[in-house]
């Protein structure tokens, strides 16, 4: 239960999750989701390279580790965006159910963290409160922010779109460079290639792609503001039709991305370009390629709900 509940709460299952309430469910739940995951996971990478702070079984070698991993422990980052994610989409859903789910969720996984020794008590409760804080902060001004966003002209959506992903990154950029060479003692690397896991070192990669795909999310809202949705996929054969159309560029991006990590010399602007135009797609590219094809072969315009009074997002929706 352990390994599954900590799988849920990892971005390789959070990204996929949301792309699809994105492009087939709720684009407002979806990319609001995005932003915000994000968001949380870029921060989550600073405060690691901040505090630099061990995880339990580089220290202590009578834990046995559920998992490997290459990164600093603290603040747990499966923790922080359980609170994030889910929470972002019990606040979309609005109802006391959603939110004791989402509580139960962001608790077990963050539980999972600890039994499988990968996280520490502290390392888990400060996840938990930097999620909440984010979460709230988003729930106070998404509003205000999205009001303020509509009335700007489009050069200063663009501006704003990319100013705040720079500026993490760049933190990130200077947090790495201030570690020392032997930030890792070589007891936490023999940790963890006992593992199986790989040579421990200094990178802020992750930030970069999180950054990347945060630009590129923000970038995609701009010539959306005002417009109105795009509707929900009207049956499962649209919706499958939707995955298949927008994951194809996906994964071209993400190969390529993968070979750079994989077999090249990760460079951080060559990540965040690659995890921008996959954000662009995802957000932008992959809605309007839905736009166009679907009243093409005869969408039915029964399930194309217009909004009703008073419905709107204050975050632009694709």
């Amino acid at each position: 239960m352990d390994q599954i509940l900590s799988a849920i709460g990892s971005a390789g299952f959070y990204v996929p999750f949301l792309l699809v309430l994105s492009w087939c469910v709720s684009p407002l739940m979806g990319v609001r989701g995005l932003v915000m995951l994000m968001i949380s996971g870029t921060l989550n990478e600073l405060v690691k390279l901040w505090t630099a702070e061990p995880r339990p079984y580089w220290t202590d070698p009578s834990i046995d580790p559920g998992a490997s991993v290459e990164s600093f422990g603290m603040p747990s980052g499966h923790a922080q965006n359980a609170v994030v994610v889910w929470g972002v989409l019990a606040w979309t859903l609005g109802r006391r159910a959603a939110w004791t789910a989402a509580a139960l969720l962001a608790l077990g996984i963050g539980w999972s963290r600890y039994s499988l020794g990968v996280h520490s008590p502290g390392q888990i409760l400060a996840g938990w409160a930097i999620g909440l804080a984010l979460l709230a902060g988003a729930m106070a001004w998404e509003r205000r922010l999205g009001r303020w966003w509509r009335a700007q002209t489009r050069a200063v959506r663009l501006i704003t779109a990319v100013t705040p992903p720079l500026i993490l990154l760049a933190a990130t950029f200077l947090a790495a460079r201030g570690l020392a060479d032997d930030a890792f003692p070589r007891t936490w690397t023999e940790a963890v290639l006992r593992e199986g896991g790989s040579e421990l070192r200094i990178s802020s990669d992750n930030a970069a792609t999180g950054a990347g795909f945060l630009a590129g999310c923000l970038l995609g809202l701009v010539p959306r503001a005002g417009l109105p949705p795009l509707a929900p996929a009207a049956g499962p054969g649209r919706a499958v039709l939707r995955l298949l159309i927008g994951a194809g560029p996906l994964a071209v991006l993400g190969g390529a991305h993968l070979a750079l990590v994989n077999f090249g010399t990760p460079y951080a602007p060559a990540l965040f370009a690659l995890a921008a135009a996959a954000g662009l797609w995802a957000v932008l590219g992959a809605p309007a390629v839905f736009r166009r094809a679907e009243p093409a072969m005869g969408e039915d315009k029964a399930h194309r709900r217009l909004p009703r009074p008073g419905e709107r997002s204050d975050l632009p929706e694709p």
